[in-house]
């Protein structure tokens, strides 16, 4: 004999304990199902925000939430950057449309001048700079430092 299992719905209606069966039975296949397709939900986001199912699955929901903010600056920051070619190209035809017959054609302006690790290369470079600076300074300092302990031992020794 297999295990079956109880179909509560055919019960009848007699008894408060079938009664009450019932209603456990309709809520607990109520909740099951919105956690599932809520996660599933969830899931197919978290998949398209670069997430792995198994990180998903395993880790913390905050993880999900960074993944999701990180996915929305992304998206934000590349149709800012498409608008912003688009502007300039708009800008630089009509400009050349529009021109005065001797001046000369503008010219769409080279693409390293739009790329944002421009702005992060030059504050690297800086601080390079700074850090290049300083450390001649230390290396400076320490050679004093030394010159003038070598001048008191020469001064004690006498």
């Amino acid at each position: 004999m297999g295990t079956k299992r109880l179909d509560v719905d055919s019960l009848k209606d007699e008894s408060p304990i079938i009664i009450i069966l019932k209603k456990l039975s309709n809520l607990v296949s109520f909740l099951t199902l919105d956690v599932d397709v809520e996660y599933y939900e969830l899931l197919s986001l978290a998949i398209e925000y670069g997430m792995k199912p198994n990180e998903f699955w395993n880790n913390d929901i905050q993880e999900f939430y960074c993944y999701q903010v990180a996915h929305v600056n992304k998206s934000y920051n590349e149709a800012y950057q498409n608008g912003f070619y688009n502007y300039i190209a708009f800008a630089t035809v009509m400009a050349n449309v529009f021109k005065e017959k001797n001046k000369p054609v503008q010219e769409y302006p080279k693409e390293n001048e739009f790329n944002p690790l421009n702005e992060l290369k030059k504050k690297n470079e800086k601080a390079m700079a700074i850090s290049e600076v300083a450390k001649k300074q230390t290396d400076m300092f320490h050679i004093k430092r030394t010159l003038q302990k070598n001048s008191e031992r020469k001064e004690d020794n006498k």
